[in-house]
């Protein structure tokens, strides 16, 4: 096996990119490459996909500005038009999305319960507490260590 060019290594990972956004798992890559002569190891695909996969994230990241414009304007127009026809309750509805959009509204209180509504024993409450702690952990290492997140 040669070593591929830069340009080479580009177009493949370009090609990975496409298969990603098809939603193509890695199997379906594999079988990509082999069916285009890339020879290559299963190493090297996964390299392929994680600039790919970083590629995405750059594109999402790159886009969220222009889409919360884009909403933001859109909403603005609604309420213009729900005020021009004078429909009060579409104005308010488009009034709570924008604010929810922008993250104005009030976060909500949510209440941790037992079986059946009852009060939460103290075992139950620590490993509730646990729970959110550790999310809470991996949460933040994702972030910090700017991993992608699959659900």
């Amino acid at each position: 096996m040669g070593r591929a060019t830069a340009a080479e290594v580009e177009r493949r990972v370009d090609a990975v990119y496409d298969l990603l956004l098809q939603s193509v798992g890695r199997h379906g890559i594999a079988q990509y490459a082999a069916g285009h002569g890339w020879q290559v190891t299963p190493r090297q695909l996964d390299t392929y996909a994680s600039r790919a996969k970083a590629l995405l994230a750059l594109q999402a990241e790159r886009d969220r500005a222009v889409e919360l414009g884009k909403a933001l304007e859109q909403l603005d127009l609604l309420f213009m038009k729900a005020l021009a026809a004078e429909d009060r309750a579409e104005a308010r509805v488009v009034l709570r999305d924008r604010t929810e959009l922008l993250g104005l509204a009030a976060a909500q209180r949510c209440e941790l319960s037992g079986p059946g509504g009852g009060p939460l024993s103290l075992s139950m409450a620590e490993r509730a507490e646990r729970f959110l702690a550790e999310f809470e952990r991996g949460a933040q290492a994702a972030l910090s260590d700017g991993e992608e997140v699959e659900p």
